[in-house]
């Protein structure tokens, strides 16, 4: 027997999408990554670097780090959305988490393309869609804590080696 086709009519032509702001900024992810969301004592003035979240301990990652934008001295955020990853949970910092919106598919843009010319690549972003008016990104956050932990990883030749400047030929 082969294997069966999901016929294109039964797939969702919707989307769920939880709406969040950090730095003045709009974003979502979809809903089905969202475990739940942690509002954290006012005055907090920096991310935490962990949450209580159904009797563990969640790291927190800030989601302006994360996305390189400016970071503010003092963390005004009031939340963190705990996401459901493929090894662990986390959390991002946000400043606050809004409402749910059901969107259509059809009305959605997804996987920004590879551009080969400018080789440019866009890391932990899903898509983008119109949120209530507004021009929203669609958030891929595993993949941007992912490559914020690759970024922080050094990697140093062994002594007496040299850097390699060139891929290898195979």
């Amino acid at each position: 027997m082969g294997k069966e086709e999901t016929p294109l009519s039964s797939i969702s032509q919707y989307i769920e999408l939880i709406k969040f702001d950090a730095g003045d900024r709009l974003f979502c992810v979809d809903v089905d990554q969202v475990l739940g969301v942690v509002t954290l004592s006012p005055g907090i003035g920096q991310v935490p670097p962990y949450v209580p979240f159904n009797n563990e301990h969640i790291p927190v990652h800030s989601l302006d780090r994360l996305l390189g934008l400016e970071v503010q001295a003092a963390f005004p955020g009031q939340e963190v959305l705990v996401l459901r990853g493929q090894q662990e949970k986390f959390g991002i910092a946000v400043d606050w988490v809004g409402e749910i919106y059901r969107v259509p598919v059809a009305r959605t843009i997804f996987r920004f393309p590879e551009s080969k010319r400018s080789r440019i690549k866009m890391c932990g972003i899903w898509g983008m869609t119109n949120l209530g008016g507004n021009m929203t990104l669609i958030l891929e956050p595993e993949s941007l804590v992912v490559n914020e932990e690759q970024r922080h990883t050094v990697v140093r030749p062994l002594p007496g080696a040299a850097y390699r400047t060139k891929s290898p030929q195979l």
